[in-house]
């Protein structure tokens, strides 16, 4: 017996001796027949059968196109730079779905709320907000009724309610916001220093306060304690001497006898018959002059019959005045623009060769009311280091 190799078996096989002068018919072939088979040519092409590439899969242009449509990328910017038309892109981190348009990608991903009252995300609508159903504007919602709130005791407020009905209210307690004690409140308190807020019951002229930094404070004491008034003080007190309780006068000219020119109750006129003459006026501490008023013994009817005078407040001249023709007992008044605060002041009177001397000298500060200033109460303290106060601010 003969045998032949079959390749695909890789096996020996019997034949018979008439077969080995005749072609192999694959039909015979291990009972199997030839249309069983494919050519290695039909592999990979139209109507034959597919290959597999270095990793056992079929390469995708050799599946159909439906098998690749949906492409999935960790987010948008990890997009292949040119896309294909008839592909689905999907960006894992928004689930938002694209398609390429020739020269970029379109989101073609289902129509969707991209935010609720400002909020975005996932939001869950309670009934803080109006239902789905609603067909109302807010600005009718906002026009209805709002509840009622009353506030009991000695409170005053008002409150506002918003659109997701959240109320704010402003209270003040007592006249006093927050902390109970009304303003205008007085008590005693155990030292010098008051708390904050709080003002000295100390109320005289040279402590008064504005209501412009206490306004709640005036509305509750008004003028009652004392408001501010027009002044003119006279800085030379009376003399029956050269020197008195506010100074010392002296002069160039018969200074022993100076002192009458600042004693209100003596009507010799100083000088009587002299011209062009100082007069001096040392207080016992610094003094701001604001006005010279002088008071002439001649009664004069020719215009010569004047004087000038100049008034220095230490080395600095304030004023330099005069006055033509005057009557006598009649009070001249001049008044200084520029003040200046010193100890001693010097009053130099220039004639023109007449003699005219002066009933009166007064050294003055004037002072104009300020109506924003009113008083405090003045309670004596109770004992040492223990004051009374006013609740002056909130």
């Amino acid at each position: 017996m003969k045998f032949i190799y079959n390749p695909f078996t890789k096996r020996l096989v019997p034949v018979r001796e008439a077969s080995m002068e005749t072609p192999i018919d694959a039909a015979t072939l291990e009972g199997h027949m030839a249309s069983e088979f494919e050519m290695v040519s039909n592999k990979g092409i139209p109507n034959g059968y597919a290959s597999l590439d270095s990793t056992g899969k079929v390469p995708a242009a050799q599946l159909p196109s439906y098998v690749d449509d949906v492409q999935e990328y960790t987010d948008l910017a990890s997009f292949p730079a040119s896309g294909e038309s008839g592909v689905i892109y999907v960006a894992l981190d928004t689930k938002k779905i694209y398609r390429w348009s020739g020269s970029s990608y379109i989101e073609i991903s289902p129509s969707e709320v991209t935010s609720v009252d400002g909020r975005t995300g996932a939001v869950t609508l309670s009934d803080r907000y109006a239902p789905l159903s609603h067909t109302h504007d807010w600005t009718e919602i906002n026009n209805k009724p709002s509840p009622i709130i009353t506030l009991q005791g000695d409170v005053t407020g008002s409150g506002t309610m918003n659109e997701l009905g959240d109320v704010t209210i402003d209270t003040t307690v007592g006249g006093s916001s927050g902390n109970g004690v009304p303003i205008g409140s007085i008590m005693y308190w155990p030292s010098n220093t008051p708390p904050s807020g709080w003002l000295k019951c100390n109320g005289t002229a040279a402590n008064m306060i504005s209501k412009v930094d206490f306004p709640d404070l005036f509305s509750v004491v008004g003028y009652t304690f004392g408001q501010d008034h027009d002044q003119n003080t006279i800085l030379t007190a009376a003399h029956t001497s050269n020197t008195s309780s506010t100074g010392t006068v002296s002069a160039d000219y018969n200074s022993s006898e100076v002192w009458k020119a600042f004693d209100q109750n003596d009507t010799t006129a100083y000088p009587a018959n002299a011209y062009d003459y100082n007069i001096y006026y040392t207080f016992n501490s610094p003094q701001r002059v604001t006005r010279l008023v002088v008071i002439p013994n001649r009664d004069s009817s020719k215009v010569d019959y004047g004087f000038r005078i100049h008034l220095y407040a230490g080395a600095t001249e304030v004023l330099n005045s005069g006055q033509m023709g005057c009557t006598e007992g009649t009070p001249i008044t001049f008044d200084i623009a520029n003040p200046v605060s010193a100890t001693t002041y010097k009053i130099w009177v220039s004639t023109a060769s007449v003699y005219i001397g002066f009933f009166e000298i007064q050294l003055c500060d004037v002072h104009t009311a300020d109506p924003n200033l009113f008083g405090l109460p003045n309670i004596p303290n109770l004992a040492e280091n223990i004051i009374a106060i006013i609740k002056a601010l909130p």
